[in-house]
């Protein structure tokens, strides 16, 4: 059972390592032939040498992605080990720039809205001007917040988050959670993508 859980395992990884490399030779090598095409008819400055260049390297390599991928192999490594540094950079710097220019910003404008008193404990009365916890009022009513939200279509999951924390004063909260929603999609669809190597470079 092992075994062949072993060999199942190096088939599948077999194949996504072919896939990748179909994908190398096949969008390279069409990406290499629009660019030496375009500036040998395109870019009247443009040297010839290096426009023929581009487009013999770009035939070679939809050629051989054609033909047979793997000799890619090593390409196609090197490829996803530059890339792999290049997105860790890049997404270093984009949470790093997230945090200074949009988390930093609105906690100080919520300090200076909201104050910035810990929560306090006391036995009786709550004082009036200390912010803590306050007894829950619940509402009765049949029907259970998970059946309610599963009634709810999925699209209009993001406008009842965002009408929670408008309706609780916490309005300052919803650029942050808009935009790291948005930045997490992103960074899904980036990551499930099969030209996710070439698209690290470009993000």
């Amino acid at each position: 059972m092992r075994s062949s859980y072993l060999g199942r395992l190096r088939e599948r990884t077999a194949f996504l390592a072919l896939k990748r490399q179909i994908v190398l030779g096949l969008a390279g090598g069409w990406l290499l032939l629009l660019l030496g095409g375009f500036r040998h008819l395109y870019v009247a400055t443009a040297r010839e040498a290096t426009s023929f260049a581009l487009i013999a390297a770009g035939a070679t390599l939809f050629a051989v992605g054609l033909v047979r991928p793997q000799g890619l192999a090593v390409v196609e490594r090197a490829i996803r080990a530059a890339t792999g540094w290049i997105g860790k950079g890049i997404l270093l710097a984009f949470l790093s720039l997230t945090y200074f220019l949009i988390i930093t910003p609105v906690g100080v404008a919520w300090r200076a809205l909201r104050g910035s008193d810990p929560f306090y404990a006391w036995t009786g009365e709550a004082p009036a001007v200390t912010q803590g916890w306050v007894p829950k009022s619940v509402v009765d009513d049949r029907r259970s917040a998970s059946s309610e939200a599963a009634m709810r279509p999925l699209s209009s999951q993001l406008f009842v988050v965002i009408g929670y924390f408008v309706r609780n004063g916490h309005f300052v909260l919803v650029p942050v959670v808009v935009f790291l929603l948005l930045a997490g999609l992103v960074l899904f669809f980036v990551k499930s993508s099969a030209l996710a190597p070439f698209i690290y470079t470009l993000f």
